[in-house]
């Protein structure tokens, strides 16, 4: 029993020791790829242009906001505090100050319907891209990974819980960082070209 115990550590040793000789580990930096991408900095680019679209129109609601409600406040102080008017004018005033505040209403909750909306678009929007463009990322690491004979790729600029990263140490040459993001550009630009025939 005991050497049949014995060889099967050997076994499993031995082809241990065969995984690891044969495993060939690169490293990569995803945040850098990912933000150095060019594709990444058009969708930004785009994505602000939404955003500076979106806080444009909100700025535009939101001071008719403003201008209702001080219509509002000078109409409801008027119709409280000046004495001299007549019941029938009073009236009037204080509908004129209703109608003012129920218009003051319905641009407020334009305003925040609208700011929603376009928050959840914009997010909707910038996630999908996202993942589009880690896709792409994800693709040309496998690709140059397999192209380099490596069985192993793991990302460097993520940390641990204990804000510490996760691939403590690492050799300058496994790093692939420098050439998939050069594979990416490239393929981006001639992808640019192509389109703009």
């Amino acid at each position: 029993m005991m050497k049949k115990m014995l060889a099967i550590c050997t076994f499993l040793c031995a082809v241990a020791a065969l995984c690891a000789a044969e495993t060939k580990i690169a490293v990569i930096d995803m945040r850098y790829v990912f933000q150095n991408y060019e594709k990444t900095k058009v969708v930004e680019k785009k994505l602000q242009e939404q955003m500076d679209t979106f806080r444009e129109y909100s700025m535009k609601l939101n001071a008719q906001i403003q201008t209702l409600k001080k219509d509002f406040e000078t109409a409801r102080d008027q119709a409280q505090n000046n004495f001299a008017l007549t019941p029938a004018e009073r009236k009037n005033k204080e509908l004129n100050a209703r109608e003012l505040y129920e218009k003051m209403a319905v641009k407020d909750a334009e305003l925040k319907s609208y700011a929603k909306s376009r928050q959840e678009q914009i997010r909707t929007a910038y996630e999908k891209l996202r993942a589009e463009i880690l896709a792409e990322i994800k693709a040309q690491t496998s690709a140059h990974a397999q192209v380099q004979g490596y069985t192993l790729v793991l990302d460097h600029s993520g940390s641990t819980s204990n804000e510490i990263s996760a691939v403590v140490y690492f050799t300058p040459e496994m790093d692939i960082t420098r050439p998939v993001l050069e594979n990416l550009n490239r393929a981006y630009q001639e992808e640019k070209k192509k389109e703009a025939k």
